[in-house]
């Protein structure tokens, strides 16, 4: 049975049978009203000596009216021809293509503000990607300027060495720094005055004059990391 109905209603529910029903529907909505509506007392006294099947059956055909009735049935298959195939050609292929037309236009429109996106994301990333290697280049020149600087002052320190004069004062420089706490001169002790200029002028101390205390600079303690290596060799 249920195979049956499904074949009767794929037979009867097609676009054009339904199409052809709502269009009769609206041209004979009297015929609706009156079946569905209208009791038998408002059809008898509307229309007296009627019955609702002599209405209904007028409502459809009426053999008095002949231009009237025809009409209304032409009516009801022009307007589901004009459905069917007239009006998808007029306006629903177009609006379907307007539809595509602004699907892809709103596409278009993601996929460029996701590509300037993407842009900006790369942009960002070169930008870091620069600052890390300029980063690193700044490391690099630094290392190589450190490993200059201390090639130079290496080259220094040779010479001092090769210089019996200021190599042998060197302890006292020592012993200023790290026994009398950078004191230039105490009890039994004192830092000859031209090898204290020389310390100065080399850039190996600074020299506080209030005090008359003296503070290892870098290269001075590079000088005297040299010499205790060289003292222990």
């Amino acid at each position: 049975m249920d195979k049956i109905f499904a074949r009767i209603a794929s037979l009867f529910f097609t676009p054009i049978y339904v199409t052809f029903f709502l269009v009769s529907l609206s041209v004979h909505w009297k015929f609706w009203v009156t079946l569905f509506i209208l009791s038998d007392d408002h059809i008898h006294q509307v229309y007296p000596g009627v019955s609702r099947l002599d209405l209904l059956q007028k409502q459809l055909w009426d053999s008095s009216n002949l231009e009237w009735s025809i009409l209304g049935w032409l009516i009801s298959i022009v307007g589901t021809v004009f459905f069917i195939w007239i009006f998808p050609q007029l306006i629903g292929i177009r609006a379907f293509k307007r539809a595509q037309l602004d699907k892809s236009a709103m596409e278009m429109v993601r996929l460029e503000v996701e590509l300037k996106q993407q842009d900006e994301k790369e942009q960002i990333l070169k930008k870091k990607v620069n600052i890390i290697k300029l980063e690193q280049n700044v490391v690099a020149e630094e290392v190589k300027l450190e490993d200059t600087q201390e090639s130079r002052w290496k080259k220094e320190f040779d010479d001092v060495s090769n210089n019996t004069e200021l190599f042998r004062q060197m302890p006292s420089l020592t012993s200023s720094i790290y026994e009398h706490y950078g004191l230039i001169r105490g009890d039994n002790f004192r830092v000859n005055t031209d090898f204290l200029a020389y310390l100065d002028s080399a850039g190996l101390i600074t020299i506080d004059q209030q005090d008359e205390r003296i503070f290892l600079t870098d290269k001075g303690k590079f000088f005297i990391k040299l010499y205790q290596t060289l003292n222990k060799g």
